[in-house]
């Protein structure tokens, strides 16, 4: 296993510069829904293997945490909006699975205080 490590923020002004190389497989831990999206978008497109990972705030129970395609996921608010813009605005298809991997937990997030 070789492991290319590229530790930079990762936005659409640095897209070219992360992807200035052949990648097998990308893994996206971004936490940002923007460049989350880019992300996934321009590995779909380019036909680069991915697996993304959904957000894991007010989760805690581990035995809840699944992979599955992109678009199986739940209980995760990020990914669900994700969804929503890849099929809306980046030509993803309305029906059936993207054929990208995710990372989620199917807990439903809770917080400490009633406003989160």
């Amino acid at each position: 296993l070789k492991i290319t490590l590229k530790s930079c923020y990762f936005s659409e002004k640095s897209l070219n510069d992360i992807f200035d190389t052949t990648y097998d497989y990308v893994v996206d831990a971004c936490d940002d829904f923007t460049n989350k999206s880019l992300m996934i978008d321009h590995c779909y497109h380019h036909h680069i293997p991915l697996i993304t990972i959904g957000a894991a705030g007010g989760k805690t129970d581990p035995t809840q945490i699944r992979v599955s395609d992109l678009t199986e996921t739940q209980n995760d608010k990020m990914l669900a909006r994700i969804k929503k813009k890849l099929r809306k605005e980046k030509a993803f298809p309305q029906e059936g699975k993207f054929n990208i991997w995710c990372v989620f937990s199917h807990e439903r997030a809770r917080y400490p205080g009633e406003d989160g």
